[in-house]
């Protein structure tokens, strides 16, 4: 799915998932050259302006409140 770019002035945003996870999960399939295995975090970068508008933002589209850890 592509989240309309105007929605999210910040990036440009697709969620993919797989529903065939036997076809996904093959060992050529589970390494990297670089020793990679997850996406460990996302960065957004945003005037302090707009943070409480893209925080918002991300919440609706993930469907999940937003929490708090360190600035």
């Amino acid at each position: 799915m592509h989240v309309n770019p105007l929605s999210t002035p910040e990036a440009l945003l697709g969620v993919a998932q797989h529903l065939t996870l036997e076809y996904v999960h093959q060992p050529r399939y589970l390494s990297h050259p670089n020793g990679a295995r997850a996406i460990a975090a996302v960065l957004i970068v945003g005037a302090d302006a707009e943070f409480d508008a893209i925080v918002e933002r991300y919440s609706r589209i993930l469907a999940l409140p937003p929490s708090a850890r360190d600035r």
